[in-house]
């Protein structure tokens, strides 16, 4: 960090009171080092199996919620901190361990009590907002409105070469894309139609193939990173096996698998099942999911839910989006769609009609090697 740099920020913040990026970067290093040193710290030092990745995450969170320059932001958004650790458990426990560690980091590299008591406050009440579980109401699934904020911050995929299983209308691999500029996309899509659509819209480094998840056109050993973005539970299901041992044949020894799946529940779900009841498919692709981690394919790395905003500005919105897809004929009848459109219209507000989806992730590591970096 330069000294030009350090000096854009005011000169009272409590980054320039550490020192600047120097001070900043000395606690954060003595925080992890304190992490992986305390027998205290078991627990919390293994949600940190990459400290180095941790390390310069944290500092260039801290620099901007210090008061420097905010290099986190920059770099990758908002921080969401609720959000970005949805994936594991953090109750008091965890909470009182990093705070351990914390503390120690803060008496010895803030000198001045009045700030390092300041600093330890603004930690604690951080550290207590993330806690996720363990408490006497646990807090709702945070509220995620692009999923590849959460494919980011599991998978890491700036430089890999990932392959999408119904992509649909491709637009997270359009957008990964456009976020990652060394990264490469294979996208295969079962439904002839999107198909050409996306065919017509090609972009550099983005592959479309018609194909099935049951059936992959590629080479063992090709790919870094599969996603499955509630495409899963469309595989027929005596497919679902076939298709996951496919996807585990096309990874790298080492690469990653991430599942999305919409959760059978909420206001959302009730309106869907009256026209389509995924309720068997749904429980069918998690067990198969299951079925492959008992036969060795895979090892689980994390499972966590957040809740998908989905918003129509009217019913004929709602139709044609969800009713009507190309890849699929309900058999709407007028009866039936009557009875859709009474369910509907009561969440129509002025703004239109607005749900949570509740969605479940899982992600899962080929087996037979070491976690694939980018």
């Amino acid at each position: 960090m330069t000294d030009a740099t350090q000096q854009d920020a005011p000169r009272d913040t409590i980054y320039n009171r550490l020192g600047g990026a120097e001070g900043v970067q000395r606690l954060v290093d003595r925080f992890y080092a304190l992490m992986d040193e305390l027998p205290e710290a078991w627990d919390i030092r293994q949600m940190h199996p990459d400290l180095p990745r941790a390390n310069e995450s944290l500092f260039k969170f801290l620099s901007g919620w210090f008061g420097g320059p905010p290099l986190f932001e920059q770099e990758r958004g908002h921080p969401r901190l609720r959000a970005r650790h949805f994936p594991f458990r953090i109750g008091p426990r965890e909470r009182d361990q990093w705070m351990l560690c914390m503390r120690g980091a803060l008496d010895e590299q803030v000198p001045d009590q009045a700030l390092r008591a300041a600093i330890h406050g603004a930690f604690q009440d951080m550290a207590t907002h993330i806690i996720n579980t363990e408490t006497p109401k646990p807090p709702p699934p945070p509220v995620i409105d692009n999923e590849l904020d959460v494919i980011d911050e599991l998978c890491q995929p700036a430089k890999l070469n990932i392959i999408e299983l119904g992509c649909g209308a491709a637009r997270v691999a359009r957008d990964l894309l456009d976020r990652y500029p060394e990264a490469r996309m294979t996208c295969l899509e079962v439904d002839a139609i999107q198909h050409e659509k996306n065919l017509a819209s090609p972009r550099e480094r983005l592959e479309f193939v018609a194909a099935g998840a049951q059936a992959i056109p590629f080479p063992d050993a090709g790919f870094d990173l599969a996603l499955m973005l509630k495409s899963l539970h469309h595989v027929p299901m005596p497919l679902m096996a076939q298709a996951l041992a496919e996807v585990a044949r096309v990874l790298r020894p080492g690469g990653m698998l991430y599942v999305s799946e919409p959760m059978y529940e909420g206001a959302f779900n009730d309106i869907i099942k009256l026209y389509n009841d995924e309720g068997e498919v749904r429980a069918a692709a998690q067990a198969a999911l299951d079925a492959a981690l008992e036969a060795g394919l895979f090892t689980e790395v994390i499972s966590g839910r957040f809740d998908a905003p989905r918003g129509y500005r009217d019913f004929a919105e709602f139709e044609a989006r969800m009713m009507r897809p190309s890849f699929a004929d309900h058999r709407i009848d007028d009866a039936k769609l009557a009875e859709v459109r009474a369910a509907f219209e009561p969440h129509l507000k002025d703004d239109g009609a607005k749900f949570l989806q509740p969605m479940l992730v899982r992600q899962f590591r080929r087996a037979g090697g070491e976690e694939v970096k980018s």
